[in-house]
C-alpha cells in the first residue's frame, strides 16, 4: 500500500495518495516512512500538520536529511527563522552536496540580517549547481549591500561569461557599479537595448538611478517591476523611498509600508491586536513600538501629541539606550519590551507608520517640527558648569554614526576632516562623540580647542543637556541630529550625496527640524574636507556676529580685531616693531602657523622666530612645509611627554620617516612610542607598516585591524591591509579593503590604482576595466591611472587603444615609473611588424630592463629566432623574484649548470614553470648523456611520471625538501634553460622525437572506455583560471555546440576548475560526458588521453601531456598567441601530432570552431568509409 501511495504522490494525485498515507498510519500509528511521506504531501499546501509527522520523523531517525530539510524548509515559508536556521544546518550537514538546502539555508541569513551566512551557503550551492540564478543574484545582492561592491561587480562580470547569461546579468552588474560611483560605466551598460524584461531587472534599474538621485526615472522602473510583479517587496519599499525623497509624502507613506515584508531588521512585531487606523478613541491604549535606529525614534515621537489629542493612551517600546530620556518627556508609558507591558492594549502600530497618519504633507511635518524635547534640568545645570567656563562660541561635533549602518561608510566621517576649522578664532569645540570613535581625539586636528565629553556621557539625557548649553551642533547624519533638532538647537547637518530618504533633494533646509541646516556633498565624488571647507565660512560668519554683538571676551575680541586688521594689511605690516606682535601668544597657534608661511625660512621675523622657540611641534611644521624634512623630524622627536602636541608630533616625524624610507630609524622610534604609550593604536599602525616592509604579514595585520578599530575611515590604513592580505593570499579580505579604501574616499587616487591593479592583476580584467575607464574620466590628468588603463586595454587585445591611452599618460607625465617600457610595449603590440625593431632599439638604451629583455625574448622565439631566443630568455632568471628557483634550491648550496661537461656528475633539474612547460620540455632530459639526473617536478605530477618512461629520478618538491641529504647533487639546471644550454636552435631537434610511455594499468580509468565503439573525442574549453592569458585562449563552451551536434562521436570533457560550470548551461541536444570528475590526478589524466581518437582542446597542459603521448591534438589558438606556436600555419615545431587551428581576428571563436567542424566531419566520414 506504502509503494501504491507514493506512486500517486510522484503522479500529482495527492488527494488519493494523502488517503492512503492516513490509511496505513490509522494502522501503524508509528509507521516513519509513511509520516514522513504524508508530511512532506502536506507542505506542498503548507499545511501546519505537516510539522508534528516530520518532528515524528526525525525523533525516530535524527539523521533523515530530508526530514530535516522539509521541516526546515516550512519553518523557513512560516518566519520561523530560529527553527528553520536549526533544521536546514542539519540537513546541509547531513547531505552538504543537497545545493537547495545551501540555498534556502542562506534565505535564512537574509531573514536574520546574517549576510555571512547567505555569502557562505550560496557561493556553496553555485558551486554544486551552477545554474541556481537566484543564488547567484542573492549572494551578488548581499556583496552590493555590504558594499562590496567590486567583488560584486566581478561575480556579474563572471555571470555574463556563462553560456547565454549575458544579457541577464547586466542589471545587477550596472548596480554593482552603481553602489561604487561608477555611474558612467552603469549607465552605459543600461544603455544597451538587450535588456532582460524581468521583475529582478527592473528592480535593478531602479536601485541604479535611485543611487544617483535621478527619483523620477528610478520611480518608474520600480513601478514597472510592480506592474510585472505586484508583491514584489523591494520594488515597493524602494518606490517608497524615491517617493519619500522628492516629497511626495502621501504616496511615499504608501508604499512604505511594505517594509514590514522586508528581510533584515526591518520587520513588524507578530501582535494580534488590530492596527490602529487614526481614529478617534476614549482612553484606549495604543501599543507604538520601535523600528529601526534611535534617530527613527526621535524623529516620530514628534507625533505623540497628535495621538494623545485624539484620545489615544500611548504604550511605547523602545531601546534601551534611550529609555531614560523618553521617559522624561511625553505623557506616554516607556518600557524596553513589550513583554513589560502588563496593561492590555486595543490597537498597535510601528512607529514609523504614524508618518502616513500625520505626515501627509510638508506642511503638517513642519507644523510638528517645533522644539519638541526637552533637556533634563538638573543635568543641563550640571553640564551648564562645566561648558560656562569655555569662552567663545560653543560648537558641538558628532563625527560618526552607527558603524553596522548600511550607509555609513558614506555618511560618516573623521574628526581629521574638520581641520580646515582650525585657525577660527573664538570657537570651543565640543566632543560628544561616543564609542570607539571617540578617541580620534588623540589626534586632533592641531590647533582644534576641542573639549572630548564623550566619557561624561551616560546616555542620551547627558547628550540632550550638553546640547541645551551649546550654540551649535554640527554632526554627520547619526540619532543626535534628531536629538538636536528636537531640542529646537541650531545644528549643522552633513549629509553624502547619496542621502536617506528623509533629508529630500538639493534643499539646505528641512520640514522635520526648523533648526537646522543642510550641507550636501556636491557630486559623488566630493570628499568630507571641502564640505567642510563651505562650512569655514559660514563659521566664520557666526563667530563675527558675535563679536559684533560684543558677546566675546576682551582677549577675543583683540585677536578678532587683528585677523581683520592683518588681512586687510598684512603686506604692511612690520611684524618685529608692530603692537600686533603682543598678540602672536593669543592668537590660535594653527592661525600664526598661517601667518608664518607668508615668509621664507631666512626672512622669518624675529617675532615669529621668538614663537616658534616656544612651539615644537609648529616649527617643526614649518620646516616641513618649507621642504626641510630633516630639520622638522629632528623639532617634532623633542616636543615634550606631556605637551599637547606630542603624539601629533610623533605621528608626523612617523610620517616623514616614512616618505624618506628610513625604515630602520622609524622602527626604532616606534618601539620607544609603544613603550611610553602601549594602549595608543596610532603606534600600532606604523608597527604594522614597519611589519609590512619586513614581510611579517600577519603582524601588520594585527596592526593595521587595531588602527582601523579607532581611525575606520582612514583610506592610506585600508589600503595597506588590504597590499598585507594580498601577500598572505587572502585575496577576498585584500580586495574587501580597497573596496573600503574607496567607500570612505571617493577622490582616494590612491585607493581606486589598487582596487584596479588588484582586480587586473588577479585576472579580473573586465571587471579591472570598468574601473579603469571610469577612472579615466575622474581624474583625466593623471598619468598614472592612463597609463593603467592602456595597460588593461592590451591585455584585453584592444592594442590601438592602449597605444592611444600610453601615449596621453607619456605626455601627461613622462617621469612616470616604467613609462618608456609601457610605451614600447603598446607600441609593438599594436604594430606587431616592427616589434622586433622597436624592443632592439629600446634595449640599446636600457640593456638591463630585464622584462623588455625577456620580451623580446618571447618574440624572437616566436619568429623561430631560437638561437638568440634562448639566450635572451635566460634573462628571466636575473628578474628579482622571491619565488625563483634559486631561491628555492638556496638551501641545497650548490651552483648552477654553466653548460660544462657533465661526464659523471649528478645534475639536479627543476621543473620552474606550469605543467605544460613541464611536459613540452620534459624530452630535453633525453638529450642529458653521460651524467645521473634528478628531476623536480611539481607535486602533482609525481604520480604520473612514476608510471612513464622517463630516463632520469624523480622527486617532487616537498619530497626534495624533506630529504636534502639524500640527493648528493653537483649542479642544477632550470628546465627551460636546457635547450640554451644544450645548444637546440633547429626546429628538428626541437620536436619530440618519441612518445611518452605510460603504464596506467593502475588508475582506475584504465581501460573505462572500451566498450565505447564510436569516435572518442575529448575537449578542453578552458585553462588555469589564474593564467595570464586566459582572456584569450579560453573559447567558451557555447561556441563548441555545433560541434556536439555532429553524428557519430562520443564526446568527453576533461574540462577542470570553473570553466567547467559552463557545461550544466549546454542544451539538452548537446551530450558531453564528463570524464572530467572522474580523474583524481594526472595519471587518470592520462588513462583518458590514452583511450581517446583525438584531444580538441585550448592552449592547456593536457595539450602538452596528449601530445607527448602521441595522441592526435587539434590545437585552438587565439590570435594572442603564446610564443611557442609561432605566427601561422597549422603545424608546430614541437609536435608532429598537432594540429593548428588559429583566430583570423581576436576573439573570432566562431570561425575557429568553424573549420575544427569542418575537418571533424571529415575526419568521421573518412573512419566511416568501408575498406
Amino acid at each position: 500500500m506504502l509503494q501504491q501511495a507514493f506512486a500517486l504522490h510522484q503522479d500529482g494525485m495527492l488527494d488519493r495518495a494523502e488517503q492512503l498515507y492516513r490509511l496505513i498510519l490509522s494502522n501503524f500509528p508509528e509507521h516513519p516512512d509513511a509520516s514522513y511521506l504524508l508530511g512532506t504531501l502536506l507542505l506542498l499546501r503548507n499545511d501546519a500538520e505537516a510539522v508534528p509527522l516530520l518532528q515524528s520523523t526525525i525523533k525516530t531517525n535524527p539523521e533523515h536529511w530530508q526530514a530535516n530539510y522539509n521541516l526546515g524548509l516550512w519553518f523557513l515559508r512560516n518566519g520561523k527563522i530560529i527553527e528553520a536556521r536549526r533544521l536546514l544546518s542539519k540537513a546541509c550537514e547531513l547531505n552538504p552536496e543537497h545545493a537547495e538546502g545551501h540555498v534556502n539555508l542562506g534565505y535564512v541569513g537574509v531573514l536574520d540580517d546574517d549576510p555571512l551566512l547567505v555569502i557562505n551557503e550560496m557561493a556553496r550551492a553555485l558551486e554544486l549547481n551552477p545554474k541556481l540564478d537566484s543564488a547567484r543574484k542573492t549572494l551578488i545582492a548581499v556583496f552590493i549591500d555590504q558594499g562590496r561592491f567590486a567583488k560584486a561587480m566581478s561575480l556579474a562580470v563572471e555571470w555574463s561569461e556563462l553560456p547565454f547569461q549575458e544579457i541577464t546579468s547586466k542589471p545587477i552588474l550596472a548596480r554593482a557599479l552603481a553602489k561604487g560611483r561608477l555611474f558612467s560605466s552603469a549607465n552605459q551598460i543600461l544603455s544597451n537595448q538587450e535588456l532582460e524584461q524581468s521583475v529582478s531587472a527592473f528592480t535593478d534599474i531602479g536601485a541604479v538611478l535611485q543611487y544617483q538621485s535621478l527619483c523620477y526615472e528610478a520611480q518608474l522602473a520600480y513601478k514597472r517591476a510592480i506592474e510585472l510583479q505586484y508583491d514584489c517587496v523591494e520594488a515597493h519599499f524602494n518606490l517608497s523611498l524615491v517617493l519619500l525623497l522628492s516629497g511626495r509624502f502621501e504616496e511615499g507613506w504608501k508604499e512604505f509600508e511594505w517594509r514590514s515584508g522586508l528581510s533584515g531588521p526591518v520587520k513588524k512585531y507578530e501582535i494580534n491586536v488590530p492596527e490602529w487606523d487614526g481614529r478617534t478613541l476614549s482612553g484606549e491604549a495604543v501599543l507604538v513600538h520601535s523600528e529601526q535606529g534611535l534617530g527613527d525614534v526621535i524623529q516620530f515621537m514628534r507625533f505623540f501629541p497628535k495621538m494623545e489629542e485624539l484620545g489615544a493612551r500611548i504604550l511605547f517600546t523602545s531601546y534601551p539606550d534611550i529609555i531614560q530620556l523618553l521617559k522624561s518627556q511625553s505623557k506616554a508609558e516607556v518600557r524596553d519590551d513589550v513583554e513589560n507591558f502588563d496593561l492590555s492594549y486595543k490597537y498597535q502600530i510601528s512607529l514609523l507608520s504614524l508618518g502616513k497618519l500625520f505626515g501627509n504633507t510638508e506642511e503638517a511635518i513642519r507644523q510638528s517640527s517645533r522644539r519638541y524635547i526637552e533637556a533634563p534640568e538638573e543635568k543641563s545645570i550640571r553640564w551648564n558648569k562645566k561648558i560656562v567656563m569655555y569662552p567663545g562660541l560653543k560648537v558641538g561635533l558628532v563625527w560618526a554614526g552607527n558603524p553596522k549602518h548600511l550607509n555609513d561608510q558614506n555618511r560618516s566621517m573623521a574628526l581629521s576632516d574638520f581641520s580646515s576649522l582650525v585657525d577660527i578664532p573664538g570657537i570651543t569645540f565640543f566632543g560628544l562623540q561616543v564609542g570607539p570613535f571617540s578617541k580620534q581625539t588623540s589626534l586632533t586636528p592641531a590647533g582644534m580647542n576641542l573639549v572630548d565629553f564623550s566619557e561624561g556621557i551616560i546616555d542620551f539625557t547627558d547628550t540632550a543637556a550638553i546640547i541645551a548649553n551649546l550654540d551649535l551642533v554640527i554632526c554627520v547624519d547619526t540619532s543626535v541630529a534628531h536629538l538636536a533638532g528636537a531640542l529646537g538647537k541650531p545644528v549643522w547637518l552633513l549629509l553624502p550625496y547619496f542621502n536617506d530618504w528623509r533629508w529630500l533633494l538639493n534643499r539646505t533646509d528641512t520640514p522635520w527640524y526648523d533648526s537646522m541646516r543642510i550641507w550636501r556633498q556636491s557630486s559623488a565624488r566630493e570628499g568630507w574636507p571641502e564640505v567642510v571647507t563651505r562650512i569655514r565660512a559660514s563659521l566664520i560668519e557666526l563667530v563675527e556676529q558675535r563679536f559684533c554683538a560684543e558677546e566675546m571676551d576682551s582677549v577675543t575680541s583683540s585677536v578678532w580685531r587683528a585677523r581683520h586688521y592683518i588681512l586687510n594689511n598684512e603686506k604692511l605690516i612690520d611684524w618685529n616693531n608692530s603692537p600686533l606682535v603682543k598678540l602672536l601668544p593669543d592668537l590660535p597657534s594653527a592661525w600664526v602657523f598661517t601667518l608664518s608661511r607668508m615668509f621664507k625660512p631666512e626672512d622669518l621675523p624675529t617675532a615669529f622666530q621668538a614663537w616658534f622657540l616656544t612651539q615644537p611641534y609648529w616649527m617643526g611644521k614649518y620646516l616641513e612645509v618649507s621642504d626641510d624634512t630633516t630639520a622638522a623630524i629632528e623639532k617634532y622627536l623633542i616636543v615634550p611627554n606631556d605637551n599637547e602636541y606630542w603624539r601629533l608630533a610623533n605621528w608626523a616625524a612617523c610620517e616623514l620617516l616614512w616618505a624618506r624610507k628610513d625604515i630602520d630609524r622609524l622602527s626604532d622610534r616606534v618601539v620607544v612610542l609603544l613603550l611610553q604609550d602601549a594602549e595608543e593604536v596610532l603606534w600600532q599602525y606604523w608597527q604594522a607598516q614597519v611589519d609590512r616592509m619586513q614581510e611579517r604579514y600577519q603582524a601588520a595585520i594585527d596592526g593595521y585591524q587595531s588602527y582601523l578599530s579607532i581611525y575606520r575611515r582612514s583610506a592610506e590604513a585600508r589600503i595597506n591591509l588590504g597590499l598585507s592580505y594580498w601577500k598572505v593570499g587572502n585575496n577576498d579580505l585584500a580586495l574587501e579593503q580597497f573596496e573600503r579604501a574607496v567607500m570612505c574616499n571617493a577622490t582616494n587616487v590612491t585607493g581606486w590604482f589598487y582596487l584596479g591593479w588588484f582586480l587586473y592583476e588577479t585576472n579580473k580584467l573586465k571587471a579591472a576595466y570598468l574601473v579603469f575607464d571610469e577612472l579615466a574620466d575622474w581624474f583625466p590628468e593623471n598619468g598614472q591611472m592612463r597609463l593603467w588603463r592602456g595597460n588593461l586595454l592590451q591585455r584585453l587585445g584592444r592594442h590601438q587603444e592602449a597605444l592611444e591611452e600610453v601615449e596621453c599618460a607619456f605626455n601627461i607625465d613622462s617621469t612616470l615609473e616604467n613609462i618608456e617600457y609601457r610605451l614600447v610595449s603598446a607600441k609593438t603590440a599594436a604594430v606587431p611588424t616592427v616589434a622586433g625593431v622597436l624592443m632592439e632599439e629600446y634595449l640599446q638604451k636600457q640593456p638591463n630592463d630585464l622584462k623588455m629583455r625577456l620580451r623580446f625574448a618571447l618574440h624572437l622565439l616566436g619568429i623561430g629566432d631560437f638561437e638568440r631566443g634562448w639566450s635572451e630568455f635566460e634573462s628571466r632568471l636575473d628578474i628579482p623574484n622571491s619565488d625563483s628557483v634559486k631561491n628555492k634550491l638556496s638551501y641545497l648550496q650548490i651552483p648552477r649548470w654553466d653548460g660544462s661537461s657533465l661526464n659523471g656528475r649528478h645534475l639536479l633539474v627543476f621543473c620552474e614553470c606550469g605543467y605544460g612547460d613541464t611536459f613540452n620540455f620534459l624530452h630535453f632530459i633525453r638529450y642529458l648523456k653521460d651524467c645521473t639526473v634528478t628531476l623536480v617536478v611539481q607535486d602533482g605530477l609525481l604520480p604520473l611520471l612514476n608510471c612513464a618512461d622517463v630516463p632520469c629520478f624523480l622527486v617532487d618538491r616537498t619530497g626534495l625538501r624533506a630529504d636534502v641529504g639524500g640527493y648528493p647533487f653537483d649542479t642544477y639546471i632550470e628546465i627551460m634553460s636546457l635547450p640554451h644550454m644544450l645548444r637546440i636552435n633547429e626546429g628538428t631537434a626541437l620536436k619530440v622525437s618519441s612518445n611518452l610511455q605510460v603504464d596506467c594499468s593502475n588508475s582506475h580509468l584504465f581501460k573505462y572506455f572500451e566498450d565505447i565503439c564510436e569516435k572518442k573525442v575529448g575537449i578542453i574549453w578552458g585553462g588555469n583560471p589564474n593564467h595570464l592569458n586566459t582572456n584569450f585562449r579560453d573559447c567558451p563552451l557555447e561556441y563548441w555546440i555545433p560541434l556536439l551536434n555532429i553524428d557519430g562521436v562520443f564526446w568527453m570533457s576533461l574540462q577542470k576548475d570553473l570553466p567547467s560550470n559552463q557545461a550544466v548551461f549546454l542544451p539538452e541536444v548537446a551530450v558531453l560526458n564528463n570524464i572530467a570528475v572522474e580523474c583524481e590526478d594526472w595519471l587518470d589524466t592520462a588513462a583518458v588521453i590514452k583511450q581517446l581518437d583525438l584531444l580538441i582542446t585550448v592552449d592547456t597542459a593536457v595539450a602538452h601531456l596528449a601530445a607527448i603521448m602521441g595522441k592526435p591534438v587539434w590545437l585552438l589558438l587565439s590570435k594572442e598567441v603564446d610564443w611557442r606556436w609561432g605566427q601561422s600555419g597549422e603545424d608546430t615545431i614541437w609536435y608532429s601530432n598537432v594540429r593548428l587551428f588559429r583566430q583570423d581576428e581576436l576573439n573570432d571563436w566562431e570561425s575557429v570552431i568553424a573549420k575544427v567542424s569542418r575537418a571533424l566531419k571529415e575526419d568521421t566520414q573518412h573512419v566511416a568509409e568501408p575498406l
